[in-house]
């Protein structure tokens, strides 16, 4: 039951930084500036990153739910 909990969160997790990537990377840019967040780009490799542990976490978090489910 735990697992598939985990599972789950994994995924979502996994789902909005897949899909909100550049925004959660300006995000974390504007978290130590202190320019305003519309004034902060992130870089490339931010965003490749954050997609990457996107998919890195749906993968995980897929697994986690197989492995519950047998």
């Amino acid at each position: 039951m735990v697992l598939s909990v985990v599972a789950v969160f994994l995924m979502l997790f996994g789902l909005v930084n897949i899909t909100w990537a550049y925004e959660l990377a300006r995000f974390e840019t504007a978290l130590g500036d202190s320019r305003r967040t519309h004034n902060v780009e992130p870089a490339d490799w931010n965003v490749k990153a954050t997609r990457l542990m996107g998919f890195v976490s749906l993968f995980v978090g897929t697994a986690f739910l197989f492995a519950s489910l047998t």
